[in-house]
């Protein structure tokens, strides 16, 4: 059965491994630490997807002023994908920052990842049409 709940600490480790499994685990902002503060600052920062009490996928919602946020990760795992999970953890998300009073709510899908565009396009996202590139320094 699924279910989408928030943040419950007893999942951080499978949430990590989800985000190494993808190829997308950043050591500053998938840490623990990191992840719990976030839940810490927030409880509605990160949702999940179980299925049978073990985690498939996860949102994360970072709020960006008054009137949007971004949503910074979904992912599903490789095994839980094309079962509608995505779907599910993302009209979660919606519903939240709607609850929430947010105006807009915003995300980064690569431009190599058309299959990725498209089901957020299919759920009503729009693009910008530009390319962009995402920078970072370590302080």
């Amino acid at each position: 059965m699924l279910k989408i709940q928030e943040f419950d600490p007893k999942y951080l480790t499978n949430i990590i491994e989800i985000i190494k499994d993808v190829g997308i685990y950043d050591e500053t902002w998938d840490s623990e630490e990191n992840i719990l503060s976030m839940v810490k600052n927030n409880k509605e920062s990160i949702f999940l997807a179980l299925i049978d009490s073990e985690v498939a996928g996860l949102i994360q919602i970072v709020p960006y002023g008054q009137k949007v946020s971004w949503f910074f990760r979904l992912i599903v795992k490789k095994n839980f994908r094309r079962k509608g999970v995505a779907s599910l953890l993302l009209k979660k998300a919606e519903s939240i920052q709607r609850k929430n009073l947010k105006k807009e709510v915003g995300l980064y899908v690569s431009l190599g990842n058309q299959k990725l565009i498209d089901f957020y396009k299919k759920r009503g996202y729009k693009t910008s049409n530009r390319q962009w590139l995402y920078m970072w320094k370590k302080i």
